[in-house]
């Protein structure tokens, strides 16, 4: 007997690629996310905010394609936020 739990899987956000090519595609992954209007924010390593994007999700499981704007090659923090939760993660553009 195996026993399967269909339940809630493990919530959060994941980036590919990474590292990224700077003007290029970055795929942002949301994983068992609530339904909601969430903010995605950039920043460089000064903390500058360099995109701003709103994703309206429908809950569950989506993967969002986000051109980046024109950046420097660098690090890159990602910050996917709503009224109640905030993501982190961090990128290299090259």
């Amino acid at each position: 007997i195996v026993k399967i739990n269909l339940g809630k899987g493990v919530t959060g956000i994941s980036i590919y690629p990474n590292p990224v090519t700077k003007n290029g595609l970055l795929n942002l992954q949301l994983q068992n996310l609530k339904r909601g209007n969430y903010i995605l924010n950039i920043f460089n390593q000064q903390g500058q905010r360099v995109a701003k994007r709103f994703i309206a999700h429908a809950g569950g499981n989506s993967v969002q394609s986000i051109k980046l704007p024109k950046i420097a090659a660098g690090n890159y923090i990602i910050e996917l936020s709503n009224q109640d939760v905030r993501y982190v993660k961090s990128i290299i553009a090259k």
